[in-house]
């Protein structure tokens, strides 16, 4: 099932960045990051989830990797800046479980400066626009880059004091090729937060081909930033590797996907789940394998 699989009870740091990769299906690992691989994006910062790796190549990218918690106030958005794991093996099960503490958020910059709280606004309210209104998308981003440009307009994330933290614990059947992901959100629930999310991302350029059970079949451009997804499952297929990734839809949850490529900046793709503020706890599993 493992590649040199992990001694029971081993702990990581808060900024540790890997365990040894756990074989899931035939060629296709899951690791542990400390950042978004490959080139520097302005989210590297964020603390990642489990990544995919087929063989040497790791497919993670920009995206966020499996089950990472994140909150949301408005259109503000509070991501995990730091993490601690540990990990154990027993019965023929690796689980993972991830300690994430909420305490990042993207700031505005005007070349070397942190933009003034209106130009914060502005920039959030175009983001939650592209996403509500996928009609317009293609107006809003060529705004956006024109804006981009001739402001000198970047990002960057920043440390705040903690929002909350999720314990989020991973167990790893590679018989069944399945992550069954419990996340324990008590320390988010009730901190006045509009939403909470559980993100499941990989990367942009691999994953570029999206299912689902009820027709759908889309791909590349045609996969927009952020819409719900309303079938029984969803896939995210990477045809160069041969891998997929399903999600199935959980009640009480609403599960979106998307898909944003961008030179330098973007380079995600995913299936993610949005679930009121007061819940305290959210299971669901990952299948991961060929298509």
């Amino acid at each position: 099932m493992a590649t040199g699989a992990p001694s029971p009870s081993t702990g990581f740091g808060p900024q540790s960045g890997a365990f040894d990769p756990v074989e899931i299906a035939p060629r296709i690992f899951l690791c542990l990051n400390s950042e978004a691989a490959g080139p520097r994006y302005p989210t590297s910062s964020i603390r990642r989830g489990l990544a995919l790796r087929c063989e040497a190549r790791e497919l993670l990218e920009e995206g966020l990797g499996f089950g990472v918690p994140l909150i949301k106030f408005g259109n503000v958005p509070v991501f995990p800046g730091s993490r601690s794991a540990a990990t154990r093996s027993s019965a023929g099960q690796t689980v993972i479980t991830i300690r994430f503490v909420l305490d990042l958020v993207e700031t505005t910059t005007i070349g070397d400066r942190t933009a003034g709280r209106q130009l914060q606004s502005l920039r959030n309210g175009f983001s939650a626009l592209h996403r509500g209104h996928p009609r317009l998308r293609p107006a809003i981003t060529l705004a956006s880059s024109y804006l981009r440009r001739a402001l000198r307009l970047g990002s960057r994330f920043e440390r705040r004091a903690p929002v909350g933290e999720a314990a989020v614990s991973y167990t790893i059947d590679a018989g069944q090729s399945r992550i069954r992901v419990q996340a324990n959100l008590d320390g988010l629930a009730g901190k006045g937060c509009t939403e909470i999310i559980l993100a499941n991302e990989q990367g942009g350029h691999y994953f570029d081909h999206c299912l689902d059970s009820g027709g759908l079949d889309l791909h590349g451009q045609a996969l927009g930033s952020w819409d719900e997804s309303t079938g029984r499952w969803a896939s995210f297929i990477d045809a160069r590797d041969n891998v997929a990734f399903t999600l199935h839809a959980v009640p009480g949850a609403r599960m979106f996907r998307g898909r944003e490529v961008e030179r330098g900046r973007l380079a995600w793709a995913g299936l993610n789940y949005v679930v009121p503020p007061e819940t305290s706890a959210f299971a669901y599993d990952i299948h991961v394998g060929t298509p």
